[in-house]
């Protein structure tokens, strides 16, 4: 069997995009609350992302950016060579817009993320027959959330993750939109807390909801 490599170069971040309604979303708040360091909605959202959806196969990969990306694959004889790829998938801004559509009057939608700044992800590999050619331009790369999160070959799955991580200096960001009268409203996470308190607008569904929306309607 010959073995032909994908290396890596960068780190890769995970990211997932959940859709709440308002009962889900106080329940969730309440439910972390606890566990966080800060009762501010951005960093409780931050624990409830990290104990709830990252151990759960998330989207994860390095990003792109375009229809196509740049690999270098490493050979059986040790030498390197330089390709550009297909991209199957959607982009980070096509599939937010996906999702929006799908939208109806008071969800929310939780956008999370988890960044490493250092290191590298994944290798990939594959391995073929001593008497099979290899052939780059049988490769693309499979997108998700603006990430490549695997590779196919001739259209099928054969890439495996050789597991070879070395990610660094992670942070999670959790963001968040209400959709209302056809299109999507960004919630301040990070002073909603202060702002309810100040408003004295007690942490039930109902009354969140009627504070988002007519904040909404004097901002426009």
């Amino acid at each position: 069997m010959k073995k032909y490599k994908i290396p890596s170069y960068y780190p890769a971040p995970e990211r997932e995009y959940i859709i709440l309604s308002i009962q889900e979303f106080i329940a969730a708040y309440n439910k972390y609350l606890s566990k966080s360091v800060e009762p501010n909605f951005d960093l409780v959202f931050q624990q409830w992302f990290d104990s709830e959806y990252r151990y759960n196969d998330i989207p994860q990969g390095e990003e792109f950016y375009a229809q196509s990306t740049d690999i270098d694959i490493e050979y059986p004889d040790g030498t390197t060579k330089h390709f550009k790829i297909p991209v199957v998938g959607k982009s980070r801004e096509e599939e937010e817009s996906d999702l929006v559509k799908n939208m109806n009057d008071y969800d929310i939608l939780m956008e999370c993320h988890m960044e490493w700044t250092g290191g590298t992800w994944n290798t990939f590999s594959i391995k073929l027959e001593d008497d099979e050619e290899f052939n780059p331009k049988k490769i693309k790369a499979i997108g998700k959330y603006g990430l490549i999160i695997d590779y196919t070959y001739t259209g099928e799955y054969l890439f495996e993750s050789e597991d070879d991580y070395e990610l660094t200096d992670g942070y999670i960001s959790v963001f968040s939109s209400i959709f209302y009268n056809g299109s999507i409203h960004k919630i301040n996470l990070e002073d909603l807390r202060s702002n309810l308190e100040a408003k004295e607008v007690p942490m039930v569904p109902d009354r969140v909801l009627n504070y988002l929306i007519d904040d909404i309607k004097n901002q426009e």
